[in-house]
């Protein structure tokens, strides 16, 4: 079971960025248990083994050699770094803090003033050499000072994860960003393809698929509710939680199976965007879990479930 669970371990760190911290967390929190000293060894021993795969070998040994270039560093900084900029397109900051901006953003005021968007971080979290006690010094200090701005620049990242009906993004566009969205058409492909078919931006096929889609399933009763994103992100996880505690018996039996899907939905909340499009990726765990979790549940709520 141990080889098992460390594989599967691995293989989950190595789908999305955020697997890994999933990971890791999920098997601290295993410790919490009451588990016998052998198995709280090899938790312990999985844990560390994770880091070292995950953290030294893959990113400093594997990679290189493969020649994988990494991805941005500041994903999990999307926040932080939404809310310092928030404060920045403000005007809060002084031409004495132009250094500190510098050092968090490779940014002058003026280009943060100019790049920032409300509703995604990608345009302030590329630079790769953040400098990390400058960014811890300066978002404590400007939190203490602009709270509410703080809580601002997190809500408008996060609207369509809480809100049934999100603001346009753009604000012409008339997309209801609230909805999952099925893309049906799509410009994004290799240039080189180019040369041997064109790539037809928009077909009829897509066009219709869509047309169908948004205009007449999603808007059923019973259907409509389950094409918004905070019915994925918000209702759903809430749902499995009061089904979980709803029991008096195996409440941590339960929770214990469920713990990776309760962290990711959480990440979701730290996370650049929710209102773009490409928020569906962040979504999309959640409903390809969705049909094991209710089997799970529905398990746990007839039968119960031996205590861990």
């Amino acid at each position: 079971f141990s080889s098992l669970l460390f594989i599967v371990t691995i293989l989950f760190s190595l789908t999305k960025k955020t697997g890994i911290y999933i990971s890791l967390l999920t098997l601290l929190v295993l410790l919490l248990f009451k588990f016998s000293g052998k198995i709280r060894a090899i938790l312990s021993g999985l844990i560390l083994l994770t880091m070292a795969i995950m953290l030294l070998i893959i990113p400093k040994a594997v990679m290189p050699a493969l020649h994988v270039t990494p991805g941005e560093g500041n994903e999990i900084l999307a926040v932080p770094l939404q809310q310092v900029a928030n404060i920045a397109y403000r005007g809060a900051f002084s031409e004495g803090d132009a250094d500190d901006l510098q050092k968090i953003f490779g940014l002058s005021s003026k280009q943060i003033k100019k790049a920032y968007n409300p509703y995604v971080a990608d345009p302030i979290k590329s630079y790769k050499s953040t400098d990390m006690p400058t960014l811890l010094r300066v978002w404590t200090a400007q939190g203490v000072s602009h709270p509410i701005a703080y809580l601002s620049a997190w809500a408008t990242l996060s609207a369509s994860w809480f809100m049934f009906n999100s603001p346009y993004a753009p604000a012409d566009s008339g997309q209801d960003n609230a909805r999952l969205a099925i893309l049906t058409n799509s410009g994004h492909h290799d240039p080189a393809v180019d040369s041997f078919i064109a790539w037809d931006t928009e077909t009829r096929f897509g066009s219709e698929v869509s047309d169908w889609w948004s205009a007449g399933w999603s808007r059923l009763p019973g259907i409509s509710v389950i094409t918004f994103k905070s019915f994925w992100s918000s209702i759903l996880p809430f749902f499995y939680l009061f089904c979980i505690f709803s029991k008096r018996k195996h409440r941590a039996s339960s929770f214990a199976i469920l713990m990776p899907l309760i962290i990711y939905s959480l990440t979701l909340f730290v996370g650049p965007t929710s209102i773009y499009t490409e928020a569906l990726r962040y979504i999309f765990p959640q409903v390809c879990c969705a049909p094991l979790v209710v089997a799970i549940l529905s398990k746990i709520l007839r039968d119960g479930m031996p205590a861990v």
